[in-house]
């Protein structure tokens, strides 16, 4: 890793050098667009002037952002992302771009209160010096692609991906991968903190959040701050019309700017896509989606006019894969309305689980329930199964069978169950299948996204 450049500023103040996270522009064009925004935030000028900013709205130099108690997301140019949390002040103080790296880039931003979490742009990627987040207590040099700020009269924060090393006036710490930090003052060494700092700070007790098939929100109910976008190479599990559900390895892939994946290339030339997404998802480090309504494009022709595709699509894990002893645990985050193989009919994806066994076991064990009604007889089943299977490489597969939860189901070929599917990320944290599961002509298909529950 090269080691980052940071400096402290006027006053005693300390700057977060920033190496992957915010692009900059040219001074007069837009630094980054709104993608999402509740509550009533505000973007003030260096006029003075303060706006409402909604989705679509654009952001630049001398902007500052206040979210109040809602929250804002930020996409900029190059395809990185901020998210900022409730009663939080983000300012973009000074934006140079020429729309390719010249070696005068920079970007200069001051995070005035409150929380962030950011995930790697490509320009911060191709220069990792000319950026700086200001606070007045700790240095930030990024070396990984996701982190947490959480700034008020201390700095903490947690690292989802990679690597970060944290400086001020009493010395620096590197904190690795699923790491968290604490930094009482400017002049107190930062430390590595026993809890993870989660965002965002704590809110009033609403009602539980509800999962929705589909929706880019995560465990706690919390809108997603960053997605998988443009060119990617992926793990792969789909399920399409015909005898056709498998998985695939590091191939490439295509994703649109709300995430929603548009192509796969299998070997044979890309398959494209060009209609609606269905049941759209994406955290970052893994997608899933249903396409249905057309025929695909490119190396091949799918007719998907009475069913559907389904996908789930995430980061290689590379050489982080676990090994040895260790178990990982998986809840389910989303995945697409599981459609019947006969017509095309939608059922509904109730629960998904999964325990992988790595190293010398190399094993996993599936569960999941889908609920369906039949909409010309109306009567409803519900369909629960267990299966095992075998992990190589990054993938895995397996069948099984028998009633996991309380469920009843029609036809005399037994209630059964194959998966196919793959890790994610950063020491295995995500794991998408795609599965099959019913009896006989009650057969249903589609595509689950799961996460790691006992990251070590």
């Amino acid at each position: 890793m090269d080691e980052q450049r940071f400096r402290l500023g006027g006053r005693g103040v300390l700057m977060f050098a920033i190496a992957a996270g915010f692009p900059v522009i040219a001074h007069g064009a837009p630094a980054a667009r709104v993608e999402f925004a509740i509550g009533n935030p505000t973007a003030q000028g260096s006029n003075g002037q303060s706006r409402p900013l909604t989705r679509g709205a654009e952001v630049g130099q001398g902007d500052t952002i206040d979210t109040g108690d809602g929250r804002v997301q930020l996409r900029f140019v190059d395809g990185a992302f901020v998210s900022l949390q409730p009663r939080s002040q983000f300012r973009i103080d000074e934006f140079r771009y020429n729309g390719r790296p010249d070696g005068n880039e920079k970007g200069f931003f001051s995070l005035l209160k409150g929380g962030l979490r950011t995930i790697t742009g490509l320009v911060g990627r191709i220069n990792k010096n000319a950026y700086q987040v200001n606070t007045a207590v700790a240095t930030i040099g990024i070396r990984g692609t996701e982190y947490t700020i959480n700034y008020g009269n201390s700095v903490s924060g947690s690292v989802g991906e990679g690597e970060i090393k944290v400086c001020n006036g009493g010395g620096c710490l590197n904190v690795m991968n699923g790491e968290s930090y604490y930094v009482a003052n400017a002049d107190v060494r930062p430390q590595l903190a026993d809890k993870k700092v989660d965002l965002p700070p704590q809110q009033p007790q609403n009602s539980p959040a509800t999962l929705v098939q589909g929706e880019n929100r995560d465990a706690s109910g919390d809108p997603v701050s960053f997605i998988l976008s443009g060119p990617q190479t992926v793990n792969l599990a789909y399920n399409k019309p015909g005898p056709s559900q498998r998985n695939d390895p590091a191939i490439p892939a295509v994703f649109d700017s709300s995430g929603a994946l548009r192509s796969f290339d299998l070997g044979g030339g890309a398959i494209t896509w060009s209609g609606p997404v269905y049941e759209q998802g994406n955290d970052g480090v893994i997608a899933w989606g249903r396409w249905a309504g057309g025929v695909t494009g490119g190396a091949a022709s799918i007719s998907l006019t009475t069913d559907s595709l389904h996908y789930v699509a995430g980061l290689p894990v590379g050489t982080s894969m676990p090994t040895g002893t260790a178990v990982g645990t998986y809840a389910l985050i989303g995945g697409t309305t599981p459609t019947r193989t006969t017509d095309g009919a939608a059922g509904a994806l109730d629960a998904a689980s999964l325990t992988a066994y790595f190293g010398a076991n190399a094993s996993v064990e599936a569960a999941v329930k889908v609920s369906f009604t039949d909409p010309t007889t109306g009567v409803a089943r519900t369909f629960g199964a267990t299966g095992t299977g075998s992990i190589s490489g990054e993938l895995f597969s397996g069948f099984g069978g028998g009633c996991s939860f309380s469920c009843s189901f029609s036809g005399s070929g037994g209630n059964s169950l194959s998966f196919d599917g793959f890790f994610a990320g950063a020491n295995a944290r995500r794991a998408g299948m795609a599965y099959e599961i019913g009896s006989g002509s009650d057969t249903l298909r589609g595509a689950a996204a799961l996460t790691r529950t006992n990251l070590p």
